[in-house]
Order: structure tokens, then sequence, then C-alpha cells
């Protein structure tokens, strides 16, 4: 299939490039091909609705920490070094970051986007045909009407707007954290556009 073979091309030119990974099912794939698999930011555990800024003066310190983090642990990080994976992608969250917490990284390494985050994906699709009748949402025909600017969605409940470009939503944070090194972010992914 078109993906193996484009993984054989770059295998062979560049044998020690990295391959972003949005997929468990891909892992094995790209390491087949003795390439580096990074793990994606789909696939990181962050805290990514914007509303758990509407409560932080109600979260225990415990919940603050876990609303900051990505879900590494102890048995994240040993599940990395098993399948030799020294780096994962993350959101620069609102509500800041906080990664390695009391327990080693032990060579972990973490790429921050900046300054748009993800937020979801739908299957859903409010451009198609103007409609939300199922059997047109789902449809597989697309005009791409999002492609020329994203839609600025806002909501009293929502303390920052988002950003809708075709069935992905984003938020957009320009702070960027002074603690970067403690955390084990080493790379900055500028993206000064919405992707897609």
């Amino acid at each position: 299939n078109s993906l193996q073979d484009l993984l054989v091309i770059i295998s062979g030119r560049a044998p020690s490039a990295e391959v972003v990974i949005n997929d468990w099912g891909m892992l094995d794939i790209v390491k087949k091909h003795n390439l580096k698999a990074v793990i994606g930011r789909l696939l990181t555990k962050q805290r990514r609705d914007p509303r758990i800024l509407n409560l932080k003066e109600k979260l225990t310190l415990s919940a603050e920490e876990r609303s900051k983090s990505a879900g590494i642990g102890p048995n994240l990080v040993g599940f990395l070094k098993n399948k030799s994976i020294e780096r994962l992608e993350i959101d620069n969250l609102p509500q800041g970051i906080q990664l390695a917490g009391n327990i080693s990284l032990e060579g972990v390494h973490f790429s921050l986007y900046f300054p748009f985050n993800y937020v979801t994906t739908s299957r859903l699709c409010i451009f198609n045909n103007n409609s939300l009748q199922p059997e047109r949402v789902f449809s597989s025909k697309c005009a791409r009407k999002c492609r020329a600017s994203p839609i600025v969605l806002r909501h009293y409940t929502m303390p920052l707007p988002l950003y809708l470009k075709g069935n992905t939503i984003f938020l957009e944070n320009r702070k960027m954290p002074d603690y970067l090194a403690e955390e084990g972010i080493d790379r900055i992914v500028y993206q000064p556009h919405i992707p897609m």
C-alpha cells in the first residue's frame, strides 16, 4: 500500500528520520522500517478542554496537577523505553504543563506545539451540504468549504475562543511556559497558522 511504500522511501533516504504516529496501530509498522516513532498529540492524554480554566479556584492541588499532566507515569515511561520511543508531542495547555512531577523521565523528551493546540476531532462536518442530516453529514463527498479560513467558535462557558478547521477544533495559546527544560521539553513545533 502507499503508506508502506512511503516508509520504505523514507527509511532508504533518511534512516534516522522521526515519524509522528497518532494511531497505536502504526507503532509496529514504523518500527519495522527502523524509523524513530514519535508519539503524536492525539495519543497523549492531556486535558485539552479550556473550560478547566473556569474551575481553577475549585480544584484540589492534586486535581490541578492532573489537569496539567499528559498521563506520564512510571508505567508509561517503562512502556516507552521498552519500545525504544524517546519523544512525545504535547500541546501548550492554557492551564500550564506539569509532566515530570516526582518521576524520572529516563530519556523521554517532549515536543511542544505552539501556538495552536489540538482540542478534538469529529466525524461530523457542519459544512457538508449545509445540513446536519445524518445521510449528508457522513457523506464521503467533500467540497472542502472549510479550507479558506477557520470558523471562530465562542460560548459563554468557554474562557477562550475555539477555531474550527475542517472537522477539527483548535485553541490558541501564545503564552509560552518559562519552565520548558525542567519538564523535558526540548523542541518547539511552531505553527504560525492553524494546521490542515
